[in-house]
């Protein structure tokens, strides 16, 4: 593993993973519906969840990862 686990690095790259692979994998309304769900409810869901905690820096890698992911040309 080269990202140690609770790091901003990791959270980053997690949350722009998901979306990359919902955007290159899928089809149609579902393409669209994966990627409403994971910028609407999971990823401020799991941001939420590291701000109760006290975690600022995973909810900011979570949120621009999940940005990054929907809105960044990647080939």
């Amino acid at each position: 593993m080269t990202a140690k686990r609770g790091s901003p690095m990791r959270e980053f790259y997690l949350s722009r993973a998901r979306v990359l692979f919902a955007r290159r994998n899928l089809q149609g309304i579902r393409k669209y519906l994966s990627c409403t769900y994971l910028c609407i409810l999971a990823a401020p869901k799991k941001a939420a969840v590291y701000l109760l905690h006290g975690q600022g820096t995973l909810a900011k890698a979570t949120l621009c990862g999940t940005y990054r992911g929907m809105f960044v040309q990647y080939r």
